[in-house]
């Protein structure tokens, strides 16, 4: 495999086209960026992916800034003749007008803008410690202006009642000329916004309305065609304060008084919540209408077309020009991401080769990163300002070789394992860490020192502290020096406790316990020599009952070999002597047969004994279900307990409880466990078998009554050829559990004993799982032999 794959190269030619072709994607990318924003910017189209154009923002705020505009002209002004005969002039508007003047004359003095004339005005900077905004908008408030007509017809403003306070008249008489146009200033604003409105309702021919406010009719339809107004498609309706506004399938309606009254229940309404100032400034343009009032404002069924038709043409490009972009710019992250992956090697397995940009600092290359970017946004600025779409391709080819050249060189880096290494960050914290590492040093190989140790060295440094501090007071430095002598005391008569202690456990006595009392002086040192102790006299008594128990062992493998072996021999001894045609022969060959095979069995108990404790058997974990296995081996043995004698109490649930196992194995365990009943249990007593969930385990128990006097640990019957019969008389050869206990942990299992006095108690408990829902536990197929 790896020569095929060394087979693979990537040559520099192959690298340089796929660098090439990024560039011109990116760079066409971008362009298309370009171009779309300036087809939007230059009108005609917008970008959308709406399918209706109810759903299009563009065409929601066109169309409610066209009914807006029309309720607005229909409250506001009367006609051009009205305005210019100063009607529509109020006092909150001379007053704005004069604040702004005499605001824009204190900021000009401010920064130097104009220093002649407006001295004045800088002078409501503190009255009486207010500051100047304060001061001139309460001032303003306060006053009133009359308007009068100059012989040429032009309207003068004057101030009526009170005069102003003296920096404000000395501003009003130096500044006179600039305040008596204030008034045809407005005028002049007023038609502006006048004639501004008025040619955005006759630029869309298919707007309607007819819109009477007291007295006045402002209308370019008749009242006949006004009152079929709610058959169009786009309307708005006001009569009597409730409105109707609809736009498509969008549709809202209600008391326009009524303060809970909004827009997001209908649609359209709802969804462009980016336009909610638009509906908010609707709304405030029909609450200036009284109850008295009526708007029928609709579109002629041409422009829900022609809007629709549009909003079509503007999806189908906007989806061209994404496919585009998208396209350009996933090819160009392919292209990339194959040449970081490839950077450095020619082949699979070779080393990275670095160049000598790959030594350059690492911020170096992000401070040239950072100012490519920067010069890739004014690039586009420039572009923009001036139309220049060839200078935004030139820059982003530029731009996208510089960072992939930084991007391929921090590959390299990282592929090398260099990257840390070439920062100038790295160098900079090694200098500062040098004296942190030594200081850390110290503090480790302090915090390592006994914690007597430790508090010595703060009582030193303390007591130094001290005796200089009072070194001029005698008496106080007397008692400092006891105190220190009764602390050094009170530490070596501790250290000689643990000394005398370590020298007990030298000596072999592991029971001893040194005992410190309150004193903290070395306790730890003393808990650990404590622990030592504890562990040598724990390892002793392991070794001495290791001893014991081989010893046993021998003991018992002789007494069960030996025993068989003498019958085999003796009564082949008899039979030698008596021969063939002996009426005894065919009961000495009997016996030498029985004793061969239980020589056998025992040689095979060992075996298997010797397997299950190595894991050298094969164990094939699946569901069981434990009740039905048992049941079916109580079948089984069913003879063999009515000859038994014994009482047998089952206890099984009736639901079933399964448990993930090995069904051989398993059984081979309850076959022992049971085996060993038939053995040792006492003559007509009762036998229990329970099975029960205990914490998500399933617990399968043998109780009986043992016929022998056990009078040795439960953890010593699970030995190899121990038995509950120290005599030795019974049957078997004291494997069964041993066996037994090895195969329930092969399968992930714990097998427990308990002994209370003569109640002999054995659990197995295995992990217990759901049933399955297709496959049932099949009954084992055939059972070893038991021991």
């Amino acid at each position: 495999m790896d020569t095929k794959s060394r087979k693979f190269s990537h040559p520099w030619y192959l690298k340089a086209v796929a660098l090439v072709l990024a560039a011109a994607c990116f760079s066409r990318g971008a362009c298309q960026i370009f171009d779309l924003a300036g087809k939007a910017s230059a009108g005609g189209f917008m970008p959308t992916l709406a399918e209706s154009y109810e759903n299009d923002s563009a065409v929601f705020c066109d169309t409610l800034l066209l009914e807006d505009t029309a309720l607005h002209v229909a409250t506001k002004y009367e006609g051009e003749e009205s305005i210019q005969a100063g009607k529509f002039l109020t006092q909150s508007d001379l007053r704005m007008a004069y604040y702004q003047l005499v605001s824009e004359a204190f900021y000009n003095y401010s920064y130097n803008y104009d220093t002649e004339g407006v001295e004045t005005a800088y002078e409501l900077t503190t009255p009486g410690g207010t500051y100047w905004q304060d001061a001139l908008n309460e001032l303003t408030d306060q006053s009133t202006f009359a308007l009068s007509r100059s012989e040429d017809g032009k309207f003068i403003m004057r101030r009526e009642g009170p005069e102003a306070p003296e920096p404000l008249a000395r501003f009003e008489s130096e500044n006179q000329q600039q305040i008596q146009q204030i008034p045809q200033e407005l005028i002049r604003i007023q038609l502006s916004d006048y004639r501004w409105q008025m040619r955005n309702l006759q630029t869309q021919p298919a707007l309607r309305y007819y819109i009477r406010h007291g007295e006045k009719t402002f209308a370019n339809a008749s009242e006949e065609e006004a009152v079929q107004a709610q058959q169009a498609e786009i309307f708005l309706v006001m009569k009597k304060g409730e409105v109707q506004i609809q736009m498509g399938e969008s549709r809202v309606e209600g008391d326009i008084y009524d303060e809970h009254f909004s827009y997001q229940s209908g649609g359209a309404f709802n969804t462009q919540n980016s336009y909610g100032w638009l509906s908010t400034q609707l709304r405030e343009s029909l609450l200036s209408y009284d109850e008295e009032d009526t708007a029928y404002i609709w579109f002629t069924d041409d422009y829900p077309l022609q809007m629709q038709e549009q909003v079509t043409a503007n999806r189908e490009m906007t989806i061209q020009y994404l496919s585009q972009i998208g396209g350009a710019f996933l090819i160009t992250l392919f292209l990339l991401g194959y040449l970081l992956r490839t950077c450095g090697r020619k082949r699979k397995g070779d080393e990275i080769r670095l160049y000598f940009i790959d030594r350059v600092f690492t911020e170096v290359l992000l401070a040239l990163g950072g100012l490519a970017v920067t010069g890739y946004v004014f690039s586009i600025l420039l572009s923009w300002q001036y139309q220049e779409p060839d200078l935004l391709a030139l820059c982003s080819w530029a731009v996208f070789l510089v960072i992939t050249a930084i991007l391929l060189s921090f590959g390299r880096r990282f592929k090398a394992r260099t990257f840390w290494k070439s920062c100038l960050l790295r160098h900079f914290f090694q200098l500062l860490a040098a004296p942190f590492r030594k200081a850390a040093r110290a503090f480790r190989e302090l915090s390592r020192q006994e914690f007597t140790v430790k508090r010595a060295m703060l009582f030193t440094g303390l007591y130094g502290s001290f005796c200089l501090l009072l070194a001029i007071v005698f008496p106080l430095s007397i008692a400092l020096i006891i105190a220190a002598v009764l602390f050094v005391g009170k530490m070596a008569s501790a250290f000689q406790k643990v000394r005398e202690g370590v020298s007990l456990v030298r000596q072999g006595d592991l029971t001893h316990q040194i005992d410190l009392g309150d004193e903290q002086f070395f306790a730890g040192l003393a808990d650990d020599v404590n622990s030592i102790a504890d562990g040598l006299h724990n390892a002793v008594e392991s070794e001495l009952k290791s001893e014991r128990m081989k010893s046993e062992l021998i003991t018992n493998v002789s007494h069960d070999i030996r025993t068989p072996l003498t019958s085999i021999i003796t009564y082949a001894d008899l039979l030698q002597k008596e021969g063939l045609e002996s009426p005894n022969a065919s009961r000495y060959c009997q016996v030498i047969g029985q004793k061969a095979q239980r020589l056998k069995m025992l040689t095979d108990d060992l075996f298997e004994v010797s397997k299950a404790a190595s894991g050298n058997i094969q164990v094939d974990l699946a569901p069981v279900e434990l009740c039905s296995l048992i049941r079916q081996g109580m079948g089984e043995l069913s003879d063999k307990m009515e000859q038994s004698g014994l009482d047998f109490r089952i206890h099984l649930p009736a639901q079933g409880v399964w448990v993930k196992a090995d069904g051989k194995l398993l059984w081979r365990v309850v076959e022992n466990l049971l085996s060993n009943v038939f053995k040792y249990a006492m003559p007509s007593s009762r036998v229990y078998l329970d099975v029960d969930e205990q914490e998500g385990k399933a617990a399968f128990t043998v109780k009986n009554i043992s016929a022998y006097e056990l009078n040795v640990d439960p953890s010593e019957l699970m030995e190899r050829f121990m038995r509950g019969d120290a005599s030795r008389h019974s049957e078997g050869n004291g494997l069964g559990l041993a066996i037994a206990k090895n195969l329930v942990e092969l399968q992930g299992g714990v097998f427990t004993i308990t002994v209370d006095g003569d109640l002999f108690k054995a659990t197995v408990s295995l992990e217990k799982i759901q049933p399955p829902v297709k496959e049932a536990p099949a009954a084992p197929e055939e059972h070893p032999q038991i021991g």
